[in-house]
């Protein structure tokens, strides 16, 4: 799947400086994980200095629209710097972004505590997702 490439002038002028080194840092230190595209969407999963891990989600349909949803505590309206780490991704590793396809494999790699944020993550996003899982955990006698 091919993006737009976003230099890094563009995101930095987008984010600002603080959340574009933060992202850089994110990025060089290889904290970007599980990068797949969804149509003309990417998710990834993206840790933080304090061993969190965050769902990023972007749309990128030209320089000028790019909308980025992220489960971190930064403002809605802002640009985070995990935002910032997967768009630095997607121009300089784009060959390694997955297909949706290969999410079952990805998730099975995953460390049993990232399985629990994304989940916790999910769940806090979309409410029937909370309610399904606390339904599963009931049934098994939890």
């Amino acid at each position: 799947m091919e993006f737009p490439v976003v230099s890094e002038t563009q995101i930095q002028a987008i984010a600002g400086a603080v959340n574009f080194e933060q992202g850089l840092e994110y990025f060089e230190q290889g904290m970007v994980e599980a990068v797949q595209a969804h149509g003309a969407s990417v998710q990834a999963s993206v840790g933080d200095r304090n061993n969190r891990h965050y769902l990023v989600s972007i749309q990128i349909h030209s320089v000028q629209q790019i909308a980025i949803q992220c489960t971190c505590p930064a403002q809605a309206s802002e640009f985070c710097a995990h935002g910032v780490a997967v768009l630095l991704f997607l121009s300089y590793c784009a060959e390694q972004v997955l297909p949706a396809t290969a999410s079952k494999v990805t998730l099975d790699e995953l460390e049993p505590s990232q399985l629990r944020t994304l989940l916790r993550d999910v769940a806090e996003q979309h409410p029937e997702v909370s309610s399904l899982v606390d339904e599963r955990i009931e049934r098994l006698g939890f």
